[in-house]
């Protein structure tokens, strides 16, 4: 659920909203002809970004998420285990990889990503998974900084 907050906090639709609020809050506190429609979106508001998190939280779709998994990091793939399944993904289909507040978030797809808790790694590997997800994974950002490069040099 953390997670599920956090992500919501990237999305631009939840700055929208909150600026909505926040002039919605301005006109209750400087006018009382818009107080009831005002707080009645705030509210609204609120509620529907709570079950927009409770509903990604517990949705069927995700449940597999919350199984107990094994990820094997090598320099060809990552083969992935649970109980009822076993993925293997090569290195080229991964876009990007992130850190946020103590979860690995590595993206297969716009939208599709690993997750793995941090502190489920041992410590003195954790050097090594981001060295190696550093090498493997290449952003639109480091592809450009190398064609850069490249395009420098006689």
């Amino acid at each position: 659920m953390k997670l599920n907050v956090l992500l919501l906090l990237r999305r631009w639709q939840f700055y929208v909203v909150l600026l909505v609020c926040l002039f919605c809050l301005v006109l209750v506190l400087t006018s009382n002809t818009g107080v009831t429609p005002a707080l009645t979106f705030f509210i609204l508001a609120v509620v529907y970004f709570l079950f927009y998190i409770l509903r990604n939280s517990l949705a069927p779709k995700n449940k597999n998420l919350f199984l107990p998994a094994t990820y094997v990091f090598n320099n060809k793939e990552v083969v992935i285990t649970t109980p009822v399944s076993h993925r293997t993904i090569r290195w080229n289909v991964f876009l990007k990889w992130k850190q946020i507040s103590g979860f690995y978030l590595i993206w297969v797809s716009r939208s599709g990503y690993l997750i793995i808790p941090k502190a489920s790694i041992a410590p003195e590997l954790v050097p090594a998974l981001e060295s190696l997800l550093q090498k493997k994974i290449k952003t639109k950002d480091d592809v450009s900084v190398i064609l850069n490069e490249s395009e420098t040099a006689p």
